[in-house]
């Protein structure tokens, strides 16, 4: 398996740079693209995405999990 130097990895929860769902990133792929999934309403979407229309730094919505206070 090819090594890669990319700042994403499986697991890691990442959003489009323009908006939409939080998405959970699955695989890497070497033509450059990142498989990423996430639920619109209770059904489960995929899509292949470039690291550069991706971005990491949100913090993952707990659902169904009480708040700091």
């Amino acid at each position: 398996m090819e090594e890669t130097t990319e700042k994403l990895k499986p697991g890691d929860v990442v959003q489009l740079k323009s908006g939409g769902p939080e998405m959970t990133v699955d695989s890497y792929h070497i033509n450059g693209g990142w498989t990423c999934k996430w639920f619109l309403d209770a059904e489960l979407k995929s899509g292949q995405f470039v690291e550069t229309s991706l971005t990491k730094n949100i913090t993952p919505k707990r659902r169904g999990s009480i708040p700091p206070q």
